[in-house]
């Protein structure tokens, strides 16, 4: 196993591994986060209100894609659009995790997750706020978070007597 860079995010790499292990039977290493691949990638985004708005992205190559199909489905020459309903899939149980583990089970306070096709430019303006590169196999995953404060809530001017605020 790789040695931790002292940016990445173990929380986070660590609900990844698990949830791929369940998924997949695959296991990950955490990597130095300067290691993301560069290159073509299939990457998606969630981005979810509620109590704790975020922004989850998670980017790997086609390669790393059929990878995973493959080994979640059991099966060998997955098509390209098979693999990347897989990864859009994975995406998906990743983000009901997150929230799950970092924020509770609330029952339908979130939105459902709808994972949708992104690139650097759809991100949130600002650096992310936990991020993690997994390897698996021969392949590289990239996991970024972005956590944003909530809304604050509206401001209500209140008549006093007289009708002055």
């Amino acid at each position: 196993m790789s040695e931790p860079h002292p940016l990445s995010n173990p929380k986070l790499f660590h609900l990844f591994r698990d949830v791929l292990a369940q998924w997949t039977f695959l296991g990950a290493d955490l990597c130095n986060p300067a290691t993301a691949a560069e290159g073509t990638f299939l990457e998606y985004m969630v981005r979810w209100d509620g109590p704790a708005p975020a922004t989850l992205v998670m980017r790997c190559s086609p390669a790393a894609a059929r990878m995973m199909a493959e080994a979640a489905t059991g099966g060998e020459g997955v098509t390209d659009a098979v693999a990347v309903d897989a990864f859009r899939e994975l995406v998906n149980v990743v983000c009901g995790h997150l929230a799950a583990t970092y924020w509770g089970r609330d029952n339908g306070r979130y939105a459902p997750f709808i994972p949708t096709p992104s690139q650097p430019g759809d991100w949130p303006a600002f650096t992310p706020t936990q991020r993690c590169v997994a390897a698996v196999e021969d392949q590289l995953i990239e996991i970024l978070v972005w956590n944003q404060a909530p809304a604050p809530a509206p401001v209500r001017a209140f008549a006093l007597e007289g009708g002055r605020p």
